[in-house]
């Protein structure tokens, strides 16, 4: 599935399956075991199928923890309207170049899962879920001389987060 171009990233979220309504199932252990299966465990086969054949998992990983950083982090505090929180949308600031383009792995691999999977959680919870997930598998991968940096420091970030929760 592609990300519907009618209801980009910016615009906010739209399930497909609930006519952009709440979800409407409940979510379930086998709801995120699928969901983990997808995303963590087929990424070598999204990586020959349909991304970049140069594509590093650390791309992947890079892509999604920023996304929920930016989910979170992007507030108006001048906008009392703002709800100060997640809420599945991304602005077009230059801050999220990289993660809002139609090429990007938010459209090509997380959105489409998303869509899968719409009527069980909204996308912001969607976006947290996928960030947790990819500090997970990327704090268990093995880095190699020729692995590049960013896959390191999502290492070290996972780390210091499983340091603080014990």
């Amino acid at each position: 599935m592609e990300a519907s171009a009618s209801y980009p990233i910016l615009y906010g979220p739209y399930c497909l399956k609930t006519n952009g309504g709440s979800p409407t199932k409940q979510f379930t252990c086998s709801v995120l075991k699928e969901i983990n299966t997808t995303f963590i465990k087929n990424l070598p086969m999204f990586n020959q199928n349909i991304l970049n054949p140069s594509t590093k998992l650390s791309d992947i990983y890079a892509q999604a923890i920023r996304l929920a950083f930016h989910d979170a982090g992007e507030v108006d505090l001048t906008d009392s309207s703002d709800q100060l929180g997640p809420d599945g949308c991304l602005s077009a600031s230059p801050d999220s170049k990289g993660i809002i383009e139609s090429t990007s792995y938010v459209y090509t691999l997380i959105e489409p899962l998303w869509q899968d999977n719409c009527e069980y959680l909204t996308r912001a919870d969607f976006w947290a879920l996928i960030g947790k997930l990819a500090v997970e598998s990327s704090a268990n991968q093995l880095i190699t001389y020729q692995e590049d940096i960013s896959l390191y420091l999502i290492n070290m970030v996972a780390k210091i987060i499983n340091n603080a929760l014990l």
